[in-house]
């Protein structure tokens, strides 16, 4: 009898800021240590002490754990991180797959400093926004970036794929299905899977809706998902006062979505320029409390992490 070859994923965090990539500066991580020389980078509270949680805008990278398929999501700064994974891992795959869930400038702004676009390689965008090669057009226009979108084309093919959500497609070995978050602009959450398991990306999503009658088909974005990638970097009431109708949440509305689909980890992100280590704390003792108030059968197959950049979960 044939063993069947159960394939996963792994998930790289290339970048999980929001608004402008943001760190420390040299001062600052001087000081730092400076005044504890007892961190260890291999703890991940350290890491994040010393480190910080992220310096770049969104973007994650998700390849099967056989290593010859990957797929991108969004092209913020982080896609450098992913461009220098595929020189190394992919430099011979002639195609590049990227979903793409907003125009927000933090999703778009590592496209003109990705080598891929100029090298002659096919890049395949896939989403269900309207005017997906006229706004990707516009970031290579002068005076704001001295290399035209006619010079990119002439070296390299653009393929823009504009597709429906809630319907499955096969991209890069991958089964993709967009959902509608809730965002000001319009924002879609890729549900990727393969072999069973799944990835869903809410990230720019305020997650107003909590419950099945509210969120209709988008509730499929959640339904027994593997890993949640969540954005939440507000506390709860930040969300319900000033930040209202911003498009960002909280973890505590993360764990109200895991205690309707079953959601088996999710890990926080799109941590905004203030969230410094001292608002993390806040954020971590907040989430803390939440989560101790679910029901016990929740909390014990339940797994959260606050993701940095370069984080890799394999699920």
């Amino acid at each position: 009898m044939l063993m069947r070859y159960y394939e996963g994923m792994i998930i790289n965090f290339n970048g999980v800021r929001g608004s402008i990539p943001f760190g420390r500066s040299p001062n600052d991580m001087k000081e730092l240590l400076n005044s504890d020389r007892s961190f260890d980078l291999n703890n991940q509270e350290d890491f994040i002490k010393y480190c910080g949680l992220g310096f770049h805008s969104t973007n994650i990278m998700i390849e099967n754990d056989k290593k010859d398929s990957c797929l991108l999501i969004d092209g913020g700064s982080g896609i450098m991180s992913a461009a220098n994974k595929i020189f190394r891992d992919y430099a011979r795959e002639p195609e590049i797959n990227i979903l793409q869930t907003h125009f927000h400038w933090d999703h778009l702004m590592g496209y003109n400093f990705f080598p891929q676009v100029y090298m002659g390689k096919v890049i395949n965008i896939y989403s269900p926004l309207d005017n997906l090669e006229e706004n990707f057009a516009q970031l290579f226009t002068k005076p704001f970036f001295p290399i035209e979108y006619s010079f990119l084309k002439s070296n390299s093919e653009f393929n823009f794929f504009k597709v429906d959500p809630y319907k499955q497609y096969n991209i890069s070995s991958f089964d993709v299905t967009f959902y509608k978050l809730d965002h000001p602009d319009p924002c879609w959450g890729p549900r990727v899977s393969i072999d069973g398991k799944t990835y869903s990306h809410a990230i720019d999503t305020e997650a107003e809706r909590l419950d099945m009658d509210s969120l209709g088909k988008d509730s499929g974005l959640y339904e027994n998902c593997d890993l949640l990638h969540f954005d939440a970097p507000y506390l709860e009431e930040e969300v319900i006062g000033p930040k209202k109708g911003w498009g960002h949440g909280s973890t505590l509305r993360a764990f109200k979505l895991a205690e309707l689909f079953n959601i088996k980890e999710i890990s926080f992100g799109h941590y905004t320029p203030d969230v410094n280590y001292q608002k993390y704390q806040k954020i971590l003792s907040a989430t803390s409390s939440y989560f101790d108030k679910l029901a016990p059968n929740l909390k014990n197959k339940l797994k959260y992490n606050f993701t940095y950049d370069g984080q890799i979960i394999n699920i």
